[in-house]
């Protein structure tokens, strides 16, 4: 998978913020290829927790991300979906997960 120059700039700034204590923002606008700057992020920097604010969302973008990369590699955590799976990417509803920190202190990048 070969990144656009605006995706490899987004991916070097995620993996620029890693190190940096506290919290970074990376923001893309729809159909900018987010799925593809997660999936880089996600294979240089173990497990990524990515977040959607609905169930519809979320199935989008997990269908989306099963293009470029395993689908068994990927988890569901959502009460919505009756699943919590948690994977090298895992996708989850805010309101599924918000409550639960400890399920999620392995992961570095959300």
């Amino acid at each position: 998978m070969t990144l656009r120059d605006y995706q490899q700039n987004a991916f070097d700034e995620v993996l620029a913020d890693l190190d940096i204590q506290g919290n970074s923002l990376v923001v893309m606008p729809t159909a900018s290829g987010k799925s593809h700057v997660i999936a880089a992020a996600a294979t240089l920097t173990g497990d990524v927790l990515i977040l959607q604010p609905s169930r519809e969302l979320l199935a989008q973008n997990r269908d989306k991300l099963a293009l470029i990369v395993p689908k068994e590699d990927i988890g569901t955590y959502s009460a919505s979906f009756n699943e919590k799976t948690i994977k090298k990417f895992t996708f989850a509803t805010i309101q599924s997960v918000y409550l639960k920190p400890e399920e999620f202190k392995h992961i570095r990048l959300v």
